[in-house]
């Protein structure tokens, strides 16, 4: 599952686990941040200023050091296992930074996305900005968000990957990930 802060995920992510186990389906929710909000967190309070890339640098540890621990989680679990994020959303925020992609990366993306199903959560900025408020965790700019977005909706389409609506109610995210399963 992959999107824009704000664009549900986390939300999906929790609701469709629990509709499939409703349906007797065994499933797991596993998340693979970056610590990219406590990074920032930790910058905005300190004295200190880091380059974007030295900022990427520290994500991409963390983001793969998840993404290879939850790897091995699902290749142990004999049930559905549901990532939230995973490393296309390193790729694209270093897409948005302007730095480059990196082969490893787009390999890896794209190795790990090779036989899983993956779906992009797509919300405009502004309701993706609303959400970030209301939430009161962290902050992003209305740009950030809209850049963001770009990024994953040009991924999504250039390896056809599932793109849904994320403006609706959850109730029909989690019919359309449904659908999505059942293929």
């Amino acid at each position: 599952m992959l999107g824009i802060d704000g664009s549900g995920k986390s939300t999906a992510v929790a609701a469709l686990v629990h509709a499939l186990k409703q349906e007797d389906v065994l499933a797991q929710r596993v998340a693979n941040p970056a610590a990219r909000k406590w990074l920032n967190h930790r910058v905005a309070n300190s004295r200190f200023e880091i380059s974007r890339a030295t900022q990427d640098g520290i994500e991409s540890i963390f983001r793969l050091f998840n993404v290879a621990r939850n790897t091995i989680k699902a290749s142990l679990f004999s049930g559905v296992t549901v990532m939230d994020r995973h490393v296309a959303c390193q790729l694209a925020l270093r897409q948005v930074r302007g730095l480059p992609q990196g082969r490893f990366f787009l390999w890896l993306a794209l190795a790990c996305a090779k036989d899983a199903d993956v779906v992009v959560l797509d919300v405009g900025a502004d309701t993706a900005y609303s959400r970030i408020q209301q939430r009161g965790e962290d902050t992003e700019t209305k740009e950030f968000l809209e850049a963001s977005r770009n990024a994953y909706l040009e991924m999504a389409a250039r390896h056809k990957w599932t793109v849904i609506s994320s403006a609706q109610r959850v109730d029909g995210v989690v019919d359309e990930l449904l659908a999505v399963l059942d293929k």
